[in-house]
């Protein structure tokens, strides 16, 4: 696989995933997009009641 095709699947990872993260809560993120902090929405948006983990 070229090296542009595998940045851009990592891009496309994180992206989902930012997304998929943001729909069960506030992530918080320093300039370097690095998480500094995660709160859950209540109720969970994200269809499980009982949140991430179970």
């Amino acid at each position: 696989m070229a090296d542009v095709a595998v940045r851009a699947t990592g891009l496309r990872g994180r992206l989902v995933l930012r997304g998929r993260l943001d729909e069960c809560g506030r992530v918080e993120v320093d300039a370097r997009q690095r998480v500094l902090g995660w709160e859950p929405r209540s109720p969970c948006a994200c269809g499980d009641a009982a949140g991430p983990t179970g």
